[in-house]
């Protein structure tokens, strides 16, 4: 679940971010909007806002899926498997997605506003890409849990404490840690 999520996030906002920069660049149509009456500053605001709407909603609808796929059950072997979230775990779950969303989304935009194409602007991604997946990929390996030092370490901390929302052992401590 944690990896899923985590690597979602980065997918939703790199696509917008790479075409509202280095796309609109490519088409010609950034230069005419910093020369139009909007402030340039007002230009990079709507596009960080835009592309952490994408990211938000790819998380919301990513985390939406899951649960609806867990409440339907799942089928692991020869008898099915039910596990449903609790709406606490959900709201704990998005509540950690939200800033993680607008986290990624302000990279990504960086990231993109340096490239001068569209393939470019992709390419450039990669690496933004690969940084999200490997605190998700970490967060899989065994003895690796939520503790008051793991909360410490960005989007680590995020995948342990999905991780523990799903299993049911967060603690409060853990959460704001984790917030902070």
């Amino acid at each position: 679940l944690p990896t899923v999520l985590l690597v979602m996030l980065p997918i939703g906002a790199m696509y917008p971010a790479v075409d509202l920069t280095a796309g609109e660049r490519e088409r010609g149509t950034l230069e005419t909007l910093f020369v139009s009456a909007v402030r340039p500053l007002d230009v990079m605001v709507a596009k960080y806002l835009t592309v952490s709407a994408a990211a938000l909603l790819s998380a919301l609808a990513n985390l939406a899926a899951m649960a609806l796929t867990f409440r339907a059950g799942l089928t692991l072997g020869p008898a099915p498997v039910n596990f449903s979230l609790s709406g606490t775990q959900l709201l704990l779950m998005l509540s950690c997605m939200v800033p993680t969303a607008l986290l990624m989304a302000g990279l990504a935009l960086a990231v993109a506003s340096i490239a001068r194409t569209f393939k470019e602007g992709q390419s450039l991604m990669t690496p933004l890409m690969l940084a999200g997946m490997t605190p998700a990929l970490l967060s899989q390996m065994p003895g690796v849990e939520l503790t008051d030092v793991t909360a410490l370490v960005p989007l680590l901390n995020v995948a342990l404490l999905i991780k523990a929302a799903v299993l049911g052992n967060v603690t409060f401590t853990q959460v704001v840690l984790t917030a902070v």
